[in-house]
């Protein structure tokens, strides 16, 4: 090679930024840090597969008592429940709106279900992540036919990062 021909440096490719930023907060007991990076780094695992559009997403973790809270504040529903998805864009139809939403999932709930149904705590909270995530683009589960697809949808992408069906474990 002529000494006036340098080789450009090797660089690594740059990572595509994620089109769409998950955030975790833990507001309730007894989720630690190790959990937390689980939960966060199959979070945005699964908000790439749930093709969430640019923006961002919170997910806040919660005990009963901050979920039961938020349950009848938001819904008029006494009681606690597994999650609640909150689109703040503010026309959630435009395809050119920049995503802007928060999730509560709530631990205790997780707790409770994950052990009826034989799997992980941290299991059950990825279920309730990508249950708010689909809700993000149009999936519904008031309809029985509506919810079955749904709920496959979500075993179908549990499964893809790993973790396997869920919700119908």
């Amino acid at each position: 090679m002529p000494a006036s021909r340098k080789k450009s440096p090797r660089t690594k490719p740059r990572r595509a930024a994620p089109r769409c930023r998950v955030t975790l907060h833990a507001r309730a007991k007894g989720v630690g840090e190790p959990m937390m990076r689980r939960l966060r780094k199959h979070a945005v695992a699964l908000a790439k597969l749930a093709k969430l559009p640019r923006g961002s997403v919170a997910v806040a973790i919660a005990d009963d008592a901050l979920m039961s809270g938020l349950h009848v504040q938001h819904t008029g529903v006494k009681g606690t429940t597994d999650v609640l998805t909150f689109d703040l864009r503010p026309a959630p139809s435009d395809p050119r709106a920049v995503l802007e939403a928060d999730l509560v999932i709530c631990i205790d709930e997780a707790a409770r279900q994950a052990k009826v149904r034989g799997h992980s705590v941290e299991d059950e909270l990825l279920l309730y992540i990508v249950h708010g995530m689909l809700h993000l683009v149009g999936h519904d589960d008031h309809a029985v036919k509506a919810a079955a697809l749904m709920h496959r949808r979500e075993d179908e992408l549990l499964a893809k990062i790993g973790i396997g069906p869920i919700y119908r474990s």
